[in-house]
């Protein structure tokens, strides 16, 4: 190839090999080998239109590479946990194009049925399977099975490869969340620690541990390992949003042009949301007592509220109410 040549599109080629493949079928050539060549074409496709955020056209892709292929095979259960993926994030790009609209948003756990069966086939061919564990555990707290998400994500976390793996600290935040919601508060504070002594700029895991009423101090000693103390937990004054504080005191001004004192007769009381990560908030609960079950978002970090909802908590407030409601649906925490 000559330098500055344009690059081959995978996506074509990997379409014309799969409809070749197939072509070659309906003229009579049925071999196992055709079959999973044409099947192994088809899954390259699918990931192609993956990449390129095509996720109906890569659902379609997957699902022709799958019946084509065989089922025991390892690479059938690769492609079945790419299928798995493919299907969530076709769900997410679903449930994001509704929320900024007024349509009718789907019920999520219709729309997992179909991942978590895939995934759950995937484990059952492969235990050790430490991504779909992951994933299988995540799409099972969303539904509120916090039980068998725990032993998923617990699973996926001893799968790990130590502390220095990077997907780790994930997985072992997520199994604190599912243990959170099973209230068992020593082993999510556990979690939650070993979270921060691999990844020490871990938010979400900070600020649960906060709303545990533990803070931590993360130094350096010389010889480089994370060391972690605990000290007093802070008054739950402290706790407060950073955007709930800075919207609680409002200035009047006189006519006269002068600064008048605030008006503390008729302004109201503070509210304080103490923060916790998103997983504790998201539907269908139990939630923490101190949660204000109508006003969940609002005990989200102003980051991960941006992450979440999509905009700042001023722009959120500013927004009319079925336009704050589809926000809430589609993110469970209406």
């Amino acid at each position: 190839t000559k330098s500055g040549a344009a690059a081959p599109n995978k996506e074509a080629d990997h379409e014309r090999a799969a409809q070749a493949f197939e072509a070659a079928m309906r003229a009579g050539d049925r071999t196992p080998a055709t079959r999973q060549l044409a099947s192994l074409a088809s899954s390259l496709h699918a990931d192609a239109l993956a990449r390129s955020k095509r996720f109906e056209a890569a659902v379609a892709a997957y699902e022709r590479a799958l019946a084509l292929g065989e089922p025991g095979a390892a690479s059938s259960t690769t492609m079945r946990y790419n299928y798995a993926l493919t299907l969530m994030q076709r769900q997410q790009q679903q449930q994001q194009a509704s929320s900024s609209s007024s349509s009718t948003i789907r019920d999520a756990d219709d729309d997992d049925d179909a991942p978590l069966a895939q995934l759950e086939a995937v484990v059952a061919a492969d235990a050790d399977h430490a991504e779909a564990r992951h994933a299988l555990g995540l799409l099972l707290l969303r539904r509120g099975d916090y039980e068998t998400a725990a032993s998923h994500l617990g699973r996926a976390v001893d799968l790990a490869d130590g502390v220095e793996d990077p997907a780790y600290a994930e997985r072992r935040y997520n199994y604190g969340v599912a243990v959170l919601k099973l209230r068992r508060t020593g082993a999510a504070t556990a979690a939650f620690r070993d979270v921060l002594t691999s990844r020490p700029d871990h938010a979400q895991a900070a600020e649960a541990l906060t709303a545990l009423g533990v803070s931590l101090s993360v130094d350096k000693p010389p010889g480089g390992r994370v060391a972690m103390t605990t000290t007093p937990p802070r008054p739950a004054a402290a706790a407060v949003s950073p955007h709930a504080a800075a919207t609680t005191t409002t200035t009047t001004t006189s006519s006269g042009g002068g600064d008048a004192p605030p008006d503390t007769t008729s302004a109201a009381a503070p509210r304080h949301y103490p923060i916790y990560p998103y997983e504790a908030l998201r539907a269908p609960g139990p939630f923490p007592d101190d949660v204000r079950v109508g006003e969940r978002e609002m005990h989200l970090s102003d980051e991960e509220f941006v992450r979440v909802i999509g905009v700042t908590k001023d722009v959120f407030a500013q927004q009319p109410k079925w336009k704050k409601d589809a926000k809430k649906r589609a993110s469970q925490l209406f």
